[in-house]
């Protein structure tokens, strides 16, 4: 079977900052700032993509998930094998999107064995997804380049998930988007 992907990324911040002075005037501040990116089907090469992973992760209390990057299926069963990612987004839903998701926050990384460094640098760290225990919240990360971030795959990296809540599970929905070369 053949499969074709197309991707699109989006990020916008719109904010206003108001204050009043000791005279009450106000004056305000209004911005944004937007970040978009699209990839185009195909592996390798700057803005290219083949390869996506979805997959919706129940964790519970006190625990933890661990997926490898190199052995995966993709939502047509086919085997996948990364050796880049290019798009990345981990979304911890709140109770409002999913009444079972209690818990939270999750750290992202730091496996046991061949932890992937991809967006963290070294095995040892992790990043934070989260705040409030059943509060939803959302980590993107997006790369266009040829490099992204790279996955080895020969020594079978991996991403792991853990619920620190230690009384709630949560859910987590976590897409990788990448090339194959």
């Amino acid at each position: 079977m053949s499969t074709t992907l197309q991707s699109s990324g989006q990020t916008n911040l719109n904010w206003q900052y108001a204050s009043l002075d000791q005279s009450n005037i106000a004056t305000s501040q209004n911005g944004s700032d937007a970040y978009s990116q699209s990839m185009q089907a195909g592996p390798g090469g700057a803005g290219y993509a083949d390869l996506e992973y979805h997959a919706t992760l129940n964790i519970a209390a006190n625990s933890a998930n661990t997926i490898t990057l190199s052995s995966l299926s993709d939502p047509f069963g086919n085997a996948i094998v990364f050796a880049r990612i290019k798009q990345m987004q981990i979304r911890v839903l709140g109770t409002a999107q999913n009444a079972g998701s209690t818990g939270g926050p999750i750290l992202v990384g730091n496996a046991a064995s061949h932890a992937w460094t991809g967006f963290c640098q070294t095995g040892t760290s992790n990043v934070a997804v989260g705040g409030t225990a059943g509060r939803q919240s959302c980590l993107t990360v997006q790369m266009d380049d040829a490099v992204a971030l790279p996955v080895t795959t020969n020594v079978a990296d991996q991403v792991k998930f853990t619920n620190i809540n230690t009384s709630n599970p949560v859910t987590v929905q976590a897409t990788f988007i990448g090339s194959s070369v």
